[in-house]
């Protein structure tokens, strides 16, 4: 979804006392300004870690069983199923996007869509988008909207959840089957990541989801899963979305060379209002460079809920902090989550 972070978010972070793992990270997850959170750990050494704080809905304590909204992270699923394909050799990183989807300029490639960079708009900021995202969209519908709102050509680096829209129509045109299955038999299965899904309708949402403080705690989230498809309809507990990571970053989803070129990334605009900041998208992951610390991962925003997943590209370290709030709570936890792993 849109991205949207606050300078408050980036502020230097303060060391915190000494005390146990389970304590240190228990105290972040506790302290995350949002009705509740699921923070999930991995550090360098192996040790890994994960609990919850805070309220899954009005008197309901939060578990690290409730499964949370992951917005843009689902993104990062696009991106590696787009990936197995290429690595596989059923898609190219050149292919032309119109093969699969005719109405778009023949020069944008696969590649552009995963990085961005392919000059297509964000169909949010259509006019006929705006009001009206709590109804069914098709992906046609919101393709049709991000080229009518800007078409820069190739090349262009714009974030527009557009990108990953045409990847999911890619995907299913390649595996001749829809997105959800592809998703469940390629990724979520294989990585027995149970407590992680796609919603296709608010019908098919599953009872353990909290609930998102965009409805007051009173509902998930205003938002129709549609309007985020393939780029934003996914939903996962925060031990889930490590584990997912952590495959990822390991090699173990496709080979060395596709990961490779998934970590190769170029220099973007990702909204964050801080000059000092250095940012960059790969093949659907990115880069931010904050200080002397540099992470990759993913941020994610539905209405109701934020999420982000990053790795510490010194230490190795991973931490992916969800919670049930609408602003943007997740990068202070996230990042000190990551120090602490890496001392």
């Amino acid at each position: 979804m849109p991205i949207r972070l606050v300078l408050l978010a980036l502020m230097p972070l303060v060391a915190l006392p000494a005390c146990t793992a389970d304590a240190r990270y228990q105290r972040i997850t506790n302290r995350v300004d949002a009705p509740g959170a699921q923070l999930a750990v991995l550090a360098p050494d192996g040790e890994r870690w994960f609990g919850a704080g805070g309220d899954a809905a009005e008197g309901e304590p939060m578990t690290t069983d409730h499964q949370l909204l992951i917005g843009s992270n689902t993104k990062v699923w696009t991106a590696a199923l787009t990936l197995q394909l290429v690595d596989e050799g059923s898609l190219s990183l050149d292919d032309p996007a119109s093969t699969w989807v005719g109405d778009l300029d023949g020069a944008i490639t696969v590649r552009d869509l995963l990085q961005h960079t392919s000059g297509l708009g964000e169909y949010f900021e259509h006019d006929d988008m705006i009001g009206h995202t709590d109804q069914a969209w098709t992906p046609e519908e919101l393709i049709a909207l991000g080229s009518d709102v800007r078409a820069d050509g190739p090349g262009a680096s714009v974030y527009a959840n557009t990108n990953y829209i045409v990847l999911g129509r890619i995907i299913e045109g390649v595996e001749q089957r829809a997105y959800p299955d592809v998703l469940k038999g390629r990724l979520l299965d294989p990585l027995e990541l149970d407590d992680s899904g796609f919603i296709v309708d608010p019908d098919s949402m599953p009872a353990t989801l909290a609930l998102g403080d965009g409805g007051a705690l009173g509902g998930v989230t205003p938002e129709h899963p549609s309007v985020g498809w393939a780029a934003g309809a996914g939903y996962a507990t925060a031990d889930d979305l490590a584990t997912f990571y952590q495959a990822l970053f390991a090699g173990e989803l496709y080979s060395d060379d596709v990961l490779a070129a998934q970590l190769d990334d170029v220099p973007a605009d990702l909204g964050f209002d801080d000059d000092s900041l250095t940012t960059g998208y790969g093949l659907g992951l990115m880069t931010v460079g904050i200080g002397d610390q540099h992470v990759t991962g993913h941020l994610g925003s539905v209405t109701g809920f934020n999420a982000l997943a990053a790795r510490d590209d010194e230490t190795g370290a991973l931490a992916v902090v969800l919670t049930n709030s609408t602003a943007v709570v997740s990068v202070r936890p996230t990042l000190k989550a990551l120090r602490a792993a890496g001392r």
